[in-house]
């Protein structure tokens, strides 16, 4: 275990204050039978990011995420109250139910750039987080599988104490060149499940893993599929998945039985496709690809493509109670395969958001629905639970579509994050809302609790969102801050 008290890790914390108002001119809200239950911004006078979102069973939220911002909002005993050095450091905050306290909030990183995507969180409190980094000082810890950096930059994982005072542990994971973490999952005994990329040729892969080689010549990237015992000290598989193109893995669940699901975005003609897959041709430029392999990581129990004959591309997925997976991200295509009595079988703008859910041999899809306006959109994060279908993400048109129960019906701004609920199996929008203000808005994760309530973090350059009394933060503290909204979807899902 590593505890760095860094700074003054005494002294208490101003948190940024203001006027119990949002900034700028406010925007008349309605919001009939679902409401915000609060909303915060997160930030300094630099850029900050929020990039994954987890909820534990208290109803704190975490965020993880990137910031160039030096005076980052910390808060006293945490890890690392100090900027380290490299262009952006990573941060990890804990916030209470109510939005209005900073439980914890710590950097993470060194004197190089380090980036986190994706963050998880198990019954205990301890956060995982996943990302790459490119200092060479990054705080890993003793013992750790690996403690010394790799290459250009490496992927790594740790996992901090409920407290967010120290790092159980930390590992660098990569080899001689790039090397990404972009999803994370944490199974029932602890372990870590990664996905990412990389173009290493001698990324640490393990005995009997599907595919343990990538030619040392490739220009392009191969995902990679990690699982990591509970100590951070092992790898109990790790896999290269791909074909001769650019394979990037987005995401990644766990079902109960310990078998991952990832989600990709790919350019190869000869990815790993299983003989009864749904679609086993490349559609387009890129296509999004779905895989479930087995526990041990040695073999392919699905892979398929997903995509028409433009670009497609997953950046999420989840898993439904009974261990299928539904997938989300931004298709360009008109022939993106949909299903008959889906929501939306039409594509409308440049780039529409797309979701489908895949019967558990990965063989035929549940059903597949657009969902945009006439603009540009990009789904970014989903979660299923309860027969729902939650999405949320970012759009640029005027006319995405809304429901009548909507927090927020009119866009606003350049981009306005959004919320949308489908009833499973993706024949009805049940509720959909924008949130936004008079500048960019990108929702980047979500987040449910157990009492039905939805939560989002991403970026927002503008002024006016809105934030609630008494919030961490109700004015923006630069250009480009973090965001974080509770929002209650109201009886609209309520049977």
């Amino acid at each position: 275990m590593f505890c760095k008290a860094a700074g003054s890790a005494l002294l208490i914390l101003s948190l940024a204050a203001g006027l119990l108002s949002c900034g700028g001119e406010r925007v008349e809200r309605a919001h009939p039978e679902s409401h915000l239950i609060w909303g915060t911004y997160l930030g300094r006078g630099c850029s900050d990011e929020g990039f994954g979102l987890a909820v534990d069973g208290s109803g704190c939220t975490y965020v993880t995420g990137f910031t160039c911002s030096d005076d980052f909002p910390t808060t006293a005993g945490t890890f690392d109250r100090t900027f380290n050095g490299g262009t952006i450091d990573a941060f990890v905050i804990k916030l209470d139910p109510r939005g209005r306290t900073l439980i914890y909030s710590t950097f993470l990183g060194g004197s190089g750039p380090d980036r986190a995507c994706g963050i998880a969180v198990d019954g205990s409190g301890r956060a995982l987080v996943a990302g790459r980094t490119r200092s060479p000082d990054f705080p890993v810890t003793s013992g750790a599988f690996d403690t010394s950096a790799n290459g250009d930059y490496d992927l790594f994982v740790a996992r901090l104490d409920p407290a967010g005072e120290c790092l159980e542990y930390a590992t660098f994971l990569g080899g001689r060149f790039f090397d990404n973490g972009a999803g994370v999952a944490l199974d029932d005994e602890g372990c870590a499940y990664l996905t990412g990329w990389t173009n290493s040729d001698d990324f640490p892969t393990t005995p009997g893993a599907f595919d343990r080689t990538i030619d040392p010549h490739q220009k392009y990237a191969d995902a990679v599929v990690v699982k990591l015992d509970r100590s951070g000290r092992s790898l109990l598989y790790s896999t290269y998945l791909g074909g001769e193109g650019n394979d990037w893995g987005q995401a990644v669940a766990v079902d109960d039985s310990g078998r991952a699901h990832v989600g990709l975005l790919t350019s190869s003609v000869d990815f790993p496709t299983t003989p009864n897959a749904f679609q086993r041709a490349h559609g387009g430029i890129t296509d999004a690809a779905a895989v479930k392999l087995d526990r041990s990581g040695g073999d392919l129990i699905y892979a398929t493509f997903l995509g028409g004959s433009a670009q497609d591309w997953a950046t999420a997925i989840a898993l439904d109670d009974s261990g299928r997976a539904h997938l989300t991200g931004t298709t360009c295509g008109e022939d993106f395969p949909t299903t008959q009595g889906a929501f939306d079988t039409l594509h409308h703008g440049l780039q529409d958001v797309f979701v489908a859910g895949l019967d558990p041999g990965g063989s035929g899809l549940i059903y597949g629905t657009f969902l945009g306006g006439s603009d540009e959109e990009h789904g970014t994060g989903i979660l299923v639970s309860g027969g729902w279908i939650f999405l949320t993400g970012s759009t640029r048109s005027a006319a995405f579509p809304t429901t009548p129960e909507a927090f927020e019906r009119s866009h606003h701004g350049r981009a306005d994050a959004f919320l949308s609920v489908i009833a499973s199996p993706g024949g009805t929008l049940a509720y959909s809302s924008l949130l936004g203000g008079s500048a960019d808005d990108v929702a980047r994760a979500i987040g449910r609790d157990s009492r039905g309530r939805v939560f989002l973090t991403g970026w927002t350059e503008s002024a006016d969102l809105p934030v609630t009394p008494g919030a961490i933060a109700v004015t923006p503290g630069g250009k480009q801050d973090i965001f974080v909204f509770g929002i209650d979807p109201g009886a609209a899902l309520r049977p």
